[in-house]
C-alpha cells in the first residue's frame, strides 16, 4: 500500500517535442518578429525559407497486417511538424494582427517550406535531431538607398516595393503581315484610377495609409514609369526576359481611367523588343533516348509518378497523332506544368477552342493538387495511355475531346517523392501544399494574395477550353491518422477538433466527400443529369470486386470507431454502397464561387472530387486504388460518350447584314 516510485519517463518522441516548441519554434519566432518589425504582414510571406528537421529515434514502426494500418510514432511525429508549424503561423497572425484583421485580410499563410524527414531505427540506441532554417533579411522587395552627406554623416532610405493591383488586360489590336510569323504588335489596353499620380495626395486623406493606398491605386502616370523603367532595365542586362515572349515586336499598352475606349483619357506607352524572350518550350525535348519495348505499358502503376516521370509520359505520348502536349504554367520553385489535350486529329493549320468545344463536350481530368494524394497522376495517365493505343477507347475522341493535366502540384509532388523513398508507408502531409505550406488552390479564381503561379494553371485550362465537367481527383491516408501530442486526433491545424477533421481519422475506402450538383429553375436539367452520373459512377466503382470488398471491411470500421461513438461529426452518406456524402439540396449558381460548376452552371454541367486510401501507396495496393480512379475517370467519359449532344444554330438579321451563332445545350436536352 505504499508508493515506491512516482515519476514521469520522458519518452523520446516526447524528449524531442518538447524540444521543437520550447526551442525551435521559439527561435522562428524571434527570427519573424525581428525581420517584420513585429507585424508580419500575409502578402510579406513566405516569412522563413526552408525548415528542416531530419530526426533519428529508435521507435516502433511496422505493419499490422490489417490492409494498410500502420504502428509508427515517428509518422506521428512528422505529421505534428508539418501541421504545428501550420497552427503555429496562424496563432502568430492573430497575435500580431488580431481576429478581426488575421480572417479580413487573410492569415499568415504562406509561411515558408517545412520538410520533415523521419528516419526510424530499431536498435534502441538514443535518437539525434538536426534542424535547419532558413530565412530572410528583409521582410518584402524593396530599394535601399544608402548615402553620405557632404558634411561626411552618413544615412540610409528605404522604399518598399508593393505588391499592386491591375486589372486584367483587354486585347484591342494585334498587327501581323503575311508571310511573316508572329506579331509585330500588340495592343492592350489597362483600366486604372486616375491619369495622374496623386499617391500622396491619397496617402494624406486615406484611413488606411499608405498600404492600402499602394495595394490598390493605379495610375497611368505608373503604367508608363513601369515600361519605360523596364525597358532602361532591359538596355542594362536585367530582366530580359520580362514581358518578352518569342514572335512578338512591339508591345503598346493604353492606360484609360474611364471606363469607356476613348484616346483623350488615356496615355501609351511602348515597349520596344530589347528583351530575350525564351522559346517556347518543346516536351518532345524530354523523350528518353533509349527506345520504348514493343508492348510495354506507358504508364506504371508500381510507385508513386514523381514530377518528371509524368512529364516524360506526355513527352513519349505526344509523338501519337491525336495527343499535343503544350506548357500550361511553371510552379514557385520554376518547374514547367504540362498539360495534353485529346483529340480527333485536325488538319487545318489554326483551329479554334470555343468551336471544338462547341461541337464536341470536353472533360479537364486535373490531378495531384494535393501532392502526397498519389494515385490520380497514374489513373489520369492511364486513362490517356487507353485512349491514344486502344482502338476501343481512341474511337471515343470521336465523341469528345479530353484534356490530361496530370500534375497540379510539381512541387508538392517531388517533395513527396523524395520522402516516399525514405518512408514509403508513410502519409507525408508535408507533401500535401505548395512550395510554401499553403495550399496551391486556396483559390481557383483572382486572389489578392495568392502568391503561387501555379494555382493560375487550372482557371486558365477552364478558361481556354469551357468544358463540361471538370475533374479533381485526390486522396486520403490509406490508414489511420494519428497526431500523438494534439489529443490523439488528426489534421490539427488550430486546436479546434471540428468534424470534417475528425472523420478524416479513418480512412473508409474510395469515396466522394460531397456530391454537389446545381439545383436551380433557370437550369433545369442539370440535377438529373448529375443523378444519372452518380449511378455510372458508383456502377463503376462496384463493378471492381477489390475495390467493393475494400469498401465494405474499411467502412465497418469507419462505423465500428466513428459513426458508433459519434454520429454528428462522421457519417454514412452510403448511395448505392458507395459513400458519396450526397448533397440533399443541391447548390445555387454564384458568379463569385470558387467552383467552376457554380461560378458558371451554363459552361460546366459538374465539377466532382474523388477521395481514395493513397497517402502514401505503392505495389499491389497502388494498383488497386488507381484502377478505382481508373473506373471514375471511365465512366464520366462514357456519360460525355453516350450522350445526344446537338448544336443549335441560330440566325440573326441587322443592318443588312446577319448574325449566326451556334449554341450546344448543356447538359444536352
Amino acid at each position: 500500500g505504499e508508493r515506491v516510485l512516482d515519476q514521469r519517463i520522458v519518452t523520446d518522441p516526447e524528449r524531442f517535442w518538447d524540444h521543437f516548441q520550447s526551442q525551435t519554434l521559439r527561435a522562428i519566432y524571434d527570427d519573424v518578429m525581428t525581420v517584420h518589425s513585429g507585424k508580419p504582414r500575409p502578402e510579406d510571406g513566405p516569412y522563413f525559407g526552408e525548415l528542416t528537421v531530419d530526426l533519428t529515434l529508435s521507435e516502433p514502426d511496422y505493419l499490422l497486417g490489417i490492409d494498410k494500418e500502420h504502428i509508427s510514432p515517428m509518422e506521428s511525429l512528422h505529421e505534428e511538424i508539418f501541421f504545428g508549424v501550420g497552427h503555429f503561423f496562424d496563432l502568430l497572425g492573430r497575435v500580431t494582427r488580431g481576429t478581426f484583421r488575421a480572417t479580413s485580410f487573410g492569415s499568415l499563410s504562406y509561411r515558408g517550406r517545412v520538410i520533415p524527414i523521419m528516419r526510424p531505427k530499431s536498435d534502441g540506441q538514443p535518437g539525434r535531431a538536426k534542424i535547419t532554417l532558413t530565412g530572410f533579411g528583409s521582410p518584402r522587395p524593396g530599394v535601399v538607398i544608402r548615402y553620405r552627406e557632404r558634411n561626411g554623416r552618413e544615412g540610409q532610405t528605404r522604399l518598399d516595393i508593393p505588391k499592386v493591383t491591375l486589372e486584367r488586360p483587354q486585347v484591342l489590336a494585334a498587327k501581323v503581315h503575311e508571310g511573316q510569323n508572329g506579331i509585330e504588335r500588340l495592343d492592350l489596353r489597362v483600366k486604372v484610377d486616375s491619369e495622374n499620380d496623386q499617391r500622396k495626395e491619397l496617402v494624406r486623406t486615406s484611413k488606411s495609409g499608405s498600404f492600402w493606398v499602394d495595394r490598390e491605386f493605379m495610375s497611368a502616370q505608373q503604367v508608363l514609369a513601369v515600361v519605360s523603367n523596364l525597358e532602361q532595365l532591359r538596355s542594362r542586362g536585367l530582366y530580359k526576359e520580362a514581358l518578352a515572349y518569342p514572335d512578338l515586336g512591339q508591345l503598346q499598352i493604353a492606360a484609360g481611367w474611364k471606363h469607356d475606349i476613348d484616346a483623350d483619357t488615356q496615355l501609351l506607352a511602348e515597349l520596344e523588343p530589347n528583351g530575350l524572350a525564351s522559346a517556347f518550350p518543346d516536351i518532345r525535348m524530354l523523350l528518353p533516348t533509349d527506345a520504348r519495348s514493343a508492348g510495354e505499358p506507358l504508364v506504371q502503376w508500381d510507385t508513386p509518378i514523381p514530377p518528371n516521370e509524368a512529364h516524360t509520359i506526355l513527352a513519349k505520348m505526344s509523338v501519337f497523332e491525336h495527343a499535343t502536349a503544350y506548357r500550361v504554367g511553371r510552379s514557385y520553385l520554376g518547374q514547367d506544368i504540362w498539360a495534353m489535350d485529346l483529340m480527333s486529329p485536325i488538319e487545318a493549320t489554326h483551329w479554334s477552342h470555343a468551336k471544338a468545344t462547341t461541337f464536341k463536350p470536353t472533360v479537364v481530368y486535373s490531378a495531384r493538387q494535393h501532392a502526397n494524394e498519389v494515385s490520380s497522376t497514374s489513373h489520369v495517365l492511364k486513362l490517356a495511355e487507353l485512349l491514344l493505343t486502344e482502338d476501343e477507347y481512341r474511337r471515343k475522341l470521336d465523341r469528345v475531346n479530353v484534356v490530361i493535366h496530370p500534375m497540379t502540384n510539381p512541387d508538392g509532388a517531388q517533395l513527396a517523392y523524395e520522402l516516399f523513398r525514405i518512408t514509403p508507408n508513410y502519409m507525408l502531409h508535408a507533401g500535401r501544399p505548395g512550395a510554401l505550406g499553403a495550399d496551391v488552390i486556396s483559390s481557383a479564381w483572382d486572389d489578392k494574395t495568392r502568391i503561387y503561379p501555379e494555382s493560375r494553371v487550372r482557371p486558365d485550362l477552364w478558361r481556354t477550353w469551357l468544358p463540361d465537367i471538370f475533374l479533381n481527383p485526390h486522396g486520403m491516408p490509406d490508414h489511420e491518422w494519428v497526431q500523438l501530442f494534439s489529443e490523439y486526433v488528426a489534421w490539427v491545424g488550430n486546436r479546434v477538433i471540428e468534424p470534417l477533421r475528425a472523420t478524416h481519422w479513418i480512412n473508409r475506402g474510395w469515396f466522394m466527400a460531397r456530391y454537389e450538383y446545381i439545383n436551380d429553375p433557370g437550369y433545369p436539367r442539370h440535377k438529373q443529369a448529375a443523378l444519372d452520373l452518380q449511378k455510372r459512377i458508383t456502377d463503376a466503382i462496384n463493378g471492381d470486386p477489390e475495390i467493393r470488398a475494400l469498401n465494405e471491411r474499411t467502412f465497418d470500421r469507419f462505423h465500428r470507431y466513428g459513426i458508433q461513438f459519434d454520429p454528428d461529426s462522421f457519417k454514412d452518406g452510403r448511395v448505392n454502397d458507395v459513400i458519396l456524402q450526397p448533397d440533399h439540396k443541391g447548390v445555387k449558381p454564384d458568379p463569385r464561387a470558387d467552383d467552376f460548376m457554380a461560378r458558371n452552371p451554363r459552361v460546366t454541367i459538374w465539377t466532382g472530387v474523388a477521395e481514395a486510401p493513397d497517402e502514401t501507396v505503392s505495389g499491389d495496393w497502388m494498383k488497386r486504388i488507381a484502377n478505382a480512379g481508373l473506373e471514375w475517370d471511365k465512366a464520366i467519359l462514357q456519360y460525355l460518350v453516350d450522350g445526344n449532344h446537338v448544336v443549335e444554330r441560330e440566325k440573326e438579321a441587322f443592318f443588312g447584314g446577319i448574325r449566326r451563332s451556334l449554341y450546344r445545350p448543356r447538359p444536352p436536352k
